[in-house]
């Protein structure tokens, strides 16, 4: 056998009788398993509101408003959106959307 095959055979089978390193320990971290992490709860609510201005301010006015009772909000996401139209004018009259709104449980 060549010197270089058997070199390389050689590499390969000290690799396997070392337990092999996540890459996690190659940048010198602590594995996943050993490092705490907060665990964290959320529930959900879901809300509708509407505006004349458009859908970013239906957005502001629905979570101001879920503000008044809902404590530790975390993020919004926007479910549905749609609007009224002003028959007589056919001019759009009204921008409604629907949100869940997530918040951190106590």
């Amino acid at each position: 056998m060549p010197a270089a095959r058997k070199s390389r055979q050689n590499k390969s089978q000290q690799r396997t009788d070392r337990p092999s390193r996540t890459s996690a320990e190659r940048k010198g971290r602590a594995p996943a398993e050993s490092r705490s992490h907060e665990r964290r709860v959320y529930k959900q609510i879901t809300v509708t509101a509407t505006s004349p201005e458009g859908y970013s301010d239906a957005v502001r006015v629905a979570v101001a408003k879920a503000r008044d009772t809902v404590r530790s909000m975390a993020w919004w996401e926007v479910l549905d959106q749609r609007g009224r139209i002003d028959p007589a004018s056919c001019a759009i009259e009204e921008f409604q959307i629907t949100l869940a709104i997530h918040f951190e449980v106590d």
